[in-house]
C-alpha cells in the first residue's frame, strides 16, 4: 500500500514520521508516538514542538509554514501536514 507522497510505501512514511517524532521529542526508541498530542506528554511542550518541527523538516526535506506549525497538534495532524507538502513536490 502506498501513501500519496510520491509513491513512498505507507510503512516507510510511517517509519520516517515516527523516527522524526522520537528524535524531535527526544523519546526512547520503543515509544509509541502514534497517539501523542501536544501538551499531553512531558516532552511535547513548546521547546519540544520547535525541535519536532526541525526534525520533520530535516526528515522530509520540507519547509513548514507558521500555519503548518500551528496545525501540528498530534501525530495524526503532523502526518496530514507532511503529506500535504510531500504531494506538492515534483
Amino acid at each position: 500500500m502506498s501513501s500519496p507522497e510520491r509513491g513512498i510505501p505507507a510503512s516507510n512514511f510511517d517509519r520516517r514520521l515516527t523516527e522524526a517524532f522520537r528524535e524531535g521529542l527526544d523519546l526512547p526508541p520503543d515509544t509509541d508516538v502514534t497517539g501523542l498530542v501536544f501538551g499531553e506528554h512531558d516532552h511535547w511542550d513548546s521547546l519540544g514542538h520547535v525541535q519536532l518541527v526541525i526534525a520533520l523538516e530535516a526528515e522530509f526535506d520540507l519547509h513548514l509554514t507558521g500555519s503548518d506549525v500551528m496545525e501540528l497538534r498530534s501525530y495524526a495532524a503532523a502526518a496530514e501536514v507532511v503529506r500535504s507538502h510531500r504531494s506538492t513536490l515534483s
